[in-house]
């Protein structure tokens, strides 16, 4: 049995009680008014009636469906209960009449044909009435109401399915509700037969059950993040699930800013940032955020002292002069270098850090010696620096105007090359402390007229050491510091543009105590000029060691020379070798106790020149001589000079191949030129005697000696006296194969007619000449102890007065 047919059911049970309860009322009004006991009676009828109707539609149903339900059952036992109470009120007032209250009246009940297939019924004024059986609702043969006696709206039997084919499926009534779950709202079958999809209605009132489906959120409105109107499931939809933002891209799916206050995601912003791998691999530093340049330093204002920053480069483009540098909030101490030091317009400075060692990079330079790079300024900046230690890193610098490597304190520039321009006049001057230049050359190509160092008096102590300098047209160095150091120098071609004084490969100006050493000078026009005015003292303690300096054969002045000292004391010239000058090897003018010892010098005119002016204490000791004009010439022949000569020792020197003179001793003009002593020489005359003469040749010198020098092969006299040399020694002289070329006419040992007291002892000739000793003139003379050998005429040629001959014997 359906659900509809049991609330029929319940509904006739309901009928039937109120029957019963009406049969009850009239009973009790039968026993206060027995004069209405057939009233009574028919009332109890009727009800009697209406309860017997509806035990036959409670049995009915139970009948027509085995299922009945406890109501129905409930309802016919409430029918059957209230036909007993009528059957037994009628059975108790029969015989009574009916009675109302005292004053009460009660109308007659309906007329015979009135009550006809009615029901007797009280009305709303609680007066008798009927009511016709057809007014009431009745069962068909199944126990149901018909249809046509339901009203419009009825009873409906709801059904709860979850698809569209059990709904389509139900035993369905019109008017019964189909609940879809899985739909979430509900049908109403508007028609028979259910089975047909367009008889249900679609009903729109389940709106919880919809809203709690998957697409509920559809039904829901709502307004988006811009305030447009949209649904819940449109504004859901623009969200992200938690298993997207779950995923490797959901951080690509959340909104973020930057650091430069740029709307972004968090995954952009994390992709700005490095993973701790990579800030740990070798090359992690490349991650970190750098300063651009200087300029960009320098309107940058720290945030803590002491914080540090990287420089990338000092000018945007050149890659270089970056570095770490660290803040100074309070800068006042600190001046802007423009090296190692940037002040802030806040007046913070930022400094660089380990900074000891600097180079012309962190001050801008490029280092590439290209002339469309000028490095000037750069350097200029590091110039200045007082006790810095400056690494030009290998790198060639092109300047156009001069430096000045000036710094208040000491300062050491080291290792690269300058090249400076045509406009340059002082590559780079040295003054104001004792700076070092080491291993910073100078390439001097386009600088055809330019000093390459010019080291100023105010530079005591300076070293300049460990480099090449080339193509300056003036002095690779002119130094006037005292003190000074110049060091395994190289130069080449200097000095060429023959502009004096500065033709000089190195011009050292009123110097004292500076030191030249194991230098290298190629290609020279003058070699070393240490220059005294003639007019002031006379400075000292200067030295020429080790070093190297060839001429080359340049010949554009004929006055060119190794080396020339002017006004020195105590120079010291040792070591060198000295070759192809086309005047003096070594020259000393107006200077003393210089000592010259341990030379080469090769094919100059003069081995070692002294003379024109006064000079004195000169040592030359130990020096080769080969191919000069001149091993050793001591020289004045102007009479206003008023010059004097003493003092000087030529020991122990070895002459090869003289052009004229092996020793040339000429002191015509001399006022003093005494007390020297030449000795224990030798002079091999073993050259073309084109133009070769005597080995040695003195005059007008006085009071000295001529002591066992070894002479050979000389074209004319080996041993020569003239003008007014008096009170000479000449002992222990060995000459062989005097008047080499000219057999028979020159001697051993020639003495003029102007000379005295020569005193020729131990004199051993042998071959060639025409006599071991031939005396010309003069008076006082010694010749004792000759020894001779196949000499033309004989040992001995005496035709000066007062003469001493003894032990004089051919071998």
């Amino acid at each position: 049995m359906s659900i509809s047919d049991t609330l029929k059911a319940q509904k006739y049970a309901s009928i039937a009680e109120i029957a019963a309860a009406q049969s009850k009322l009239y009973a009790d009004k039968l026993e206060s008014a027995p004069d209405y006991a057939a009233q009574a009676a028919a009332s109890a009828s009727l009800a009697a009636t209406s309860a017997t109707q509806a035990e036959s539609a409670a049995l009915t149903s139970v009948s027509a469906a085995n299922s009945a339900t406890a109501s129905a059952l409930s309802a016919a036992n409430s029918a059957e209960a209230a036909g007993e109470a009528a059957a037994d009120a009628i059975q108790n007032y029969v015989d009574q009449s009916v009675r109302v209250s005292g004053s009460e009246a009660v109308n007659p009940v309906p007329l015979a044909a009135t009550r006809a297939n009615s029901v007797f019924l009280w009305d709303g004024a609680s007066q008798p009435s009927s009511k016709l059986l057809s007014e009431f609702a009745t069962l068909d043969g199944t126990g149901k109401i018909p249809v046509s006696m339901i009203p419009a709206i009825a009873l409906t039997e709801p059904f709860v399915v979850s698809s569209q084919a059990a709904m389509l499926a139900l035993n369905a009534q019109v008017g019964d509700i189909a609940k879809r779950t899985d739909l979430g709202y509900s049908f109403c079958l508007a028609s028979a037969p259910p089975s047909t999809l367009s008889n249900w209605v679609q009903l729109t009132d389940d709106v919880l059950a919809q809203l709690g489906l998957s697409s509920g959120a559809t039904m829901v409105g709502a307004v988006d993040d811009s305030s447009n109107p949209t649904t819940v499931q449109g504004a859901l939809n623009l969200k992200t699930s938690i298993a997207s933002l779950a995923a490797s891209t959901g951080a690509t799916l959340i909104g973020a800013t930057n650091n430069a206050g740029t709307t972004s995601t968090v995954q952009s912003v994390l992709n700005l940032k490095i993973e701790k791998t990579e800030l740990a691999a070798n090359d992690g530093e490349r991650f970190i955020g750098e300063c651009p340049t200087v300029a960009a330093l320098r309107a940058l204002e720290p945030s803590y002292d002491k914080q540090r920053i990287t420089l990338r480069e000092y000018t945007a483009g050149s890659g270089k002069g970056g570095g770490q540098l660290r803040a100074v909030l309070s800068g006042s101490s600190y001046t802007d270098n423009g090296v190692t030091i940037f002040k802030t317009p806040g007046g913070a400075a930022w400094v660089r850090v380990n900074a000891d060692i600097i180079n012309p990079l962190m001050a801008g330079a490029v280092g590439t010696g290209l002339t469309t790079d000028d490095d000037t300024v750069a350097i200029q900046r590091i110039q200045i620096l007082s006790g810095a230690t400056v690494d030009f890193l290998g790198l060639t610098y092109y300047t156009t105007a001069d430096l000045d490597f000036s710094g208040a304190a000491k300062s050491v520039f080291r290792n690269g090359t300058l090249k400076p321009s045509s406009a340059t006049l002082n590559v780079a001057r040295v003054s104001n402390a004792g700076h070092i230049i080491d291993g910073l050359n100078i390439d001097g190509t386009l600088a055809t007229g330019a000093i390459g160092y010019s080291v100023t008096i105010t530079a005591t102590g300076a070293q300049i050491r460990n480099l090449r300098i080339s193509n300056t047209g003036r002095s690779a160095i002119a130094c006037s510091a005292s003190e000074s150091l110049i060091y395994r120098v190289t130069t080449d071609s200097c000095g060429l543009l023959a502009v004096s004084p500065f033709v000089n490969t190195f011009y050292i100006i009123a110097n004292e105590g500076t030191i030249v050493e194991e230098c290298r000078m190629l290609r020279c026009y003058n070699g070393v000029y240490f220059r005294t005015d003639l007019t002031a003292s006379k400075t000292s303690r200067n030295k020429l060691i080790n070093t190297l300096m060839v001429g080359d054969g340049q010949t554009a002045d004929a006055g060119a020379q190794g080396v020339s000292s002017q006004n020195n004391f105590g120079l010291e010239v040792t070591g060198c070798y000295i070759s192809g000058f086309p005047d003096n090897g070594i020259d000393l003018q107006q200077s003393d106790y210089c000592d010259i010892s341990k030379n080469h010098v090769i094919n100059c005119k003069d081995g070692v020149f002294i003379g024109d002016r006064s000079c004195k204490g000169h040592k030359i000791f130990d020096n080769h001589f080969d191919s000069c004009v001149r091993g050793f010439r001591f020289y004045c022949v102007s009479p206003e000079l008023s010059a004097s000569f003493y003092d000087i020792q030529f020991t122990n020197n070895t002459i090869v191949s003289p052009k004229t003179v092996g020793i040339y001793v000429w002191l015509p003009n001399a006022v003093d030129s005494g007390q020297c002593i030449i000795s224990m020489n030798t002079i091999r005359m073993t050259g073309s005697i084109s133009g070769a003469s005597h080995a040695i040749q003195i005059n007008n010198l006085f009071n000295s000696s001529v002591d066992e020098n070894k002479i050979v092969g000389c074209p004319q006299n080996g041993i020569v006296f003239t003008g007014a040399s008096t009170i000479i020694n000449a002992r222990g002289n060995s000459i062989n194969n005097s008047s080499r070329g000219n057999t028979n006419i020159y001697d051993a040992v020639y003495v003029d007619t102007t000379t005295s007291r020569i005193f020729i002892r131990d004199t051993v000739s042998v071959g060639g000449g025409k006599a071991a000793v031939n005396i010309a003139g003069g008076a006082g003379h010694t010749v004792a102890g000759t020894r001779w050998g196949s000499m033309g005429t004989g040992g001995i040629i005496n035709n000066g007065s007062s003469t001493t001959l003894l032990d004089n014997v051919a071998i």
